[in-house]
């Protein structure tokens, strides 16, 4: 079964909520006063930006009524290369990056023998994920153990 790019992006999408989403010409504009992560605060753009002047000046705009800068969540795909290059004319710079990777559960199991795991899904992160993020060098957000 295969997924389109898009398709994880958007479902990725939820990892992080926002307390406000507002849909504007395809785009998913995002803010979240609780969470300090890009993926909260950031514009999702479609797969196609027709207009890339109007459609940032719209992003833009939703960002400082909610007095935040303006974040653009740019796929690393060709379909976004307009995109990217518009913004880096108006002097935005690359801020972080995401590297999304997925498998099939057949996949994982055949390339992983003898490496028993379990799969849980829980209503929230367990402390002990909490800790084990500390450890590893993470600094968890203060509000990471509300998120659903």
């Amino acid at each position: 079964m295969g997924f389109a790019e898009s398709e994880i992006e958007r479902a990725a999408v939820a990892t992080w909520p926002a307390s406000t989403i507002e849909r504007v010409d395809g785009w998913l504009l995002r803010h979240c006063g609780l969470l300090n992560r890009r993926r909260s605060n950031s514009a999702l753009p479609p797969e196609v930006v027709a207009d890339p002047e109007t459609a940032v000046e719209s992003v833009e705009k939703f960002y400082a009524a909610r007095d935040a800068a303006p974040v653009v969540q740019v796929s690393p795909l060709d379909r976004h290369a307009e995109l990217d290059a518009f913004l880096a004319g108006r002097d935005y710079r690359i801020v972080g990056s995401t590297a999304v990777m997925f498998a099939g559960g057949e996949r994982v199991l055949a390339e992983s023998p003898g490496a028993p795991f379990e799969v849980r899904l829980e209503s929230g992160p367990r402390p002990s994920w909490l800790v084990a993020g500390e450890a590893v060098g993470s600094r968890p957000e203060a509000s990471l153990d509300r998120v659903p």
